[in-house]
């Protein structure tokens, strides 16, 4: 009966948006649209349903958006449906989260959106020796959850701190869609959060390490698995893929159980690989980039690892997505969940052979899985200086997000740019730019939810509140935005 139960509550929702369209015919034909995915959605969200005690409406629509998420989002992007009259293509500042004190520089770095709202961002003076600002921070996490009734609305929630002086714990973040994995990374080793109702647990993993290591981390938008990558200028760099195993007992009596186990063996790379990971929803996929190309304008860039099952082993694919030559950072680095799409940047700096500044580049390219090589494809998005120092892609690889710090000659303000795919190109959708100049937005990372409708974006020296407190920006695309509220407000 629960099933049965639960699959009139799936089809009363149908009705419910199928009945908002009045005049428009667009607004017709996306309820037309809308109920006919609904209804095949309708059987998935009801097995589901059979797992849980009750019937309880808004933990099905929720089950139902995850499975159903992207028929949704294309009612939902045509605006019409919800009776408003914005441009679905316009993109909306609908919430700020503001850093807690002078110097705080919230968001430096790294942040992580999850696509269910849930914000995790890295706080770099976290837990400083009297509070000051400075060497020996132990840095932290910060995690942000938006109000259920009132979109928009942010709160923090959860708070992870490092456990030694200048560790920089929190320098790397990656969260799952569902916001239950959590992954930490910083300069002394790695933490996996399990953040879930039912399911929290506190993984750590070392390894031998140097003073210049970063712990990179990535998950899948799935949360099934988490990439560990650790970059060292002294060539120690290593990378390790870990599967969510939930039935993996504790090691010893009382302790808690840590339910992710190591997939294949331990991948050892070259010098300064590892600086930037990614990694696909199947997990056998993980794209890095090379931290710094000293070895020459040859070795830096992007690579692909392909897991064996044959010989539970990662090796990595002959095709080299090569770089621009440049001894400044890294190339950041996003793949799809599909493995079919990846993302690179290549921030400017001086050429290892002339002493040139080399332009900054951001470049999507097709994995062809067959002959597993790439195929660059559409246009160089641009060459601002340093844009594609960080940058986000869509879970389906349409949406993808750029940004850069401040610079005299162009943004003076920082500037933050999202595109989408539109046959073999990437087109400009939106372009942010900060409000002051020293507030760095965008210099540090930008995240894009997994549906490519929610966008978010650091200023670390923003002063709104103190002093280098730091500031994150929430946008929202307008149709998006609208739609979600309208769902949200059929929970009640």
């Amino acid at each position: 009966m629960r099933v049965s139960t639960s699959l009139l509550l799936v089809l009363g929702l149908v009705s419910s948006v199928a009945a908002k369209p009045d005049e428009t015919p667009e607004c017709k034909l996306c309820a037309k649209r809308m109920y006919k995915r609904l209804l095949q959605c309708a059987e998935t969200c009801a097995e589901i349903a059979a797992l849980i005690s009750d019937d309880d409406p808004s933990v099905l629509l929720k089950q139902c958006q995850t499975r159903c998420g992207n028929e949704i989002d294309f009612c939902l992007g045509l605006g019409a449906c919800t009776g408003t009259t914005c441009d679905p293509q316009e993109w909306l500042l609908t919430g700020t989260i503001a850093g807690g004190g002078a110097g705080k520089a919230i968001g430096a770095f790294d942040l992580a959106l999850a696509s269910d709202g849930v914000i995790a961002a890295f706080d770099v003076n976290h837990y400083c020796d009297n509070d000051v600002p400075g060497d020996n921070c132990k840095g932290g996490v910060n995690v942000y959850q938006e109000d259920a009734t009132a979109v928009g609305n942010w709160a923090e929630t959860e708070r992870y701190e490092g456990a030694v002086k200048s560790e920089n714990f929190g320098r790397y973040l990656a969260i799952s869609d569902d916001a239950s994995v959590l992954a930490i990374g910083g300069y002394q080793k790695w933490v996996i959060e399990g953040r879930g109702p039912a399911d929290k647990y506190q993984c750590e993993i070392t390894t031998s390490h140097s003073e210049v290591s970063g712990y990179t981390v990535a998950v899948s938008r799935n949360g099934k698995y988490v990439a560990l990558g650790k970059f060292s200028a002294r060539g120690d760099t290593q990378l390790r893929v870990m599967k969510y195993r939930p039935e993996l007992p504790p090691k010893t009596q009382g302790q808690t159980p840590c339910p992710w186990k190591q997939k294949g063996e331990t991948f050892v790379g070259g010098d300064y690989d590892f600086g930037y990971i990614s990694i696909s929803n199947d997990g056998n996929h993980v794209v890095y980039g090379n931290h710094d190309p000293r070895l020459g304008p040859n070795d830096d860039g992007a690579y692909m690892l392909i897991y064996r099952k044959d010989s539970k082993t990662w090796e990595k694919v002959a095709d080299h997505i090569a770089g621009n030559g440049a001894m400044d950072l890294g190339s950041a680095v996003e793949i799809s969940a599909d493995a079919s799409t990846v993302a690179v940047g290549f921030p400017g700096g001086l050429h290892l052979d002339t002493g040139a500044m080399t332009d900054s580049k951001v470049k999507v390219f097709q994995f062809d899985e067959d002959t597993e090589a790439f195929e660059w494809i559409g246009l160089i998005l641009a060459t601002t200086t340093y844009l594609g120092n960080w940058l986000s892609l869509s879970k389906n690889g349409k949406f993808l997000a750029v940004s850069s710090g401040p610079s005299m000659d162009e943004f003076p303000n920082g500037v933050a740019r999202v595109y989408k795919k539109a046959q073999e190109n990437y087109q400009l959708l939106k372009e942010f730019t900060g409000e002051a100049y020293g507030d760095g937005f965008g210099k540090a990372a930008v995240s894009l939810s997994s549906n490519g409708r929610r966008f978010v974006v650091a200023a670390s020296g923003s002063d709104s509140t103190y002093n280098d407190a730091g500031k994150i920006y929430v946008y929202d695309n307008c149709g998006w935005r609208n739609g979600w509220i309208a769902i949200k407000k059929s929970k009640k």
